[in-house]
C-alpha cells in the first residue's frame, strides 16, 4: 500500500503541474485560440485534443484550475494512507522487535546482565525499536522524494519541448 500510495502521490504532484501549465498555456493563447492536436500533453489523444478547440477558453481555465485543485486533493489524501501504512508497519515491527530485544535480554547469563548498570539495558532495550521506526519513516520519506523528484525532472523535459515548439525551435533538447 505503501509504494502504490507513493507513485499514486507522485502522479498527482505532476499531473497537478501540467494542468497548471495548460492553464498558463490556456492564458497566454492568442485570440485566435490553441492547437491542442500539436500540444504534446493531449496531442496523443485526438478526441480531447478536438474537445478542448471547441471550449471556450475561460471555460477551460477554470477547468483546468479546477482538476488541478482536485488532483492537489488526491495529493493529500495519498499522503495521509502514505502515513497510514507506515505507521501501521512501523508499529508491527516496533513490537516485534521490542519482544525481541526482551528475549534476548533475559537470556543474558547473570554474569553477562551484571556487567551492566542498573537501568542500562532498559535503555538499550528501548532504543532499538524507535531506531526501527525512524529508518521505516525515513525510508518512506526518500521514496516519496525520488519519486518526487522523478515526476519534476519528466515535467521539466516536457516544459522545455513545450518551450522549443512554442518558439519554432522544435524540440528544446540538444
Amino acid at each position: 500500500m505503501n509504494l502504490g500510495s507513493s507513485v499514486l502521490q507522485a502522479f498527482s504532484e505532476g499531473a497537478t503541474l501540467a494542468m497548471v501549465f495548460l492553464a498558463v498555456e490556456v492564458l497566454s493563447a492568442r485570440g485566435d485560440g490553441l492547437n491542442w492536436a500539436s500540444n504534446p500533453l493531449v496531442g496523443w489523444w485526438p478526441a480531447a485534443a478536438g474537445l478542448l478547440n471547441e471550449t471556450s477558453s475561460t471555460t477551460l481555465f477554470l477547468s483546468l484550475l479546477a482538476l488541478a485543485v482536485l488532483l492537489q486533493a488526491l495529493q493529500s489524501l495519498t499522503s495521509f494512507l502514505n502515513q497510514v501504512s507506515v505507521g501501521y508497519f512501523g508499529a508491527r515491527c516496533r513490537a516485534l522487535v521490542t519482544a525481541r530485544i526482551h528475549s534476548q535480554v533475559l537470556r543474558l547469563s547473570y554474569p553477562c546482565a551484571s556487567g551492566y548498570k542498573v537501568g542500562d539495558l532498559n535503555d538499550y532495550a528501548n532504543v532499538g525499536p524507535e531506531a526501527i521506526r525512524l529508518q521505516i519513516d525515513l525510508s518512506s520519506e526518500l521514496l516519496v522524494l525520488l519519486l518526487l523528484s522523478a515526476t519534476w525532472t519528466g515535467l521539466q523535459d516536457l516544459g522545455s519541448e513545450i518551450g522549443g515548439r512554442r518558439h519554432g525551435g522544435g524540440s528544446a533538447k540538444g
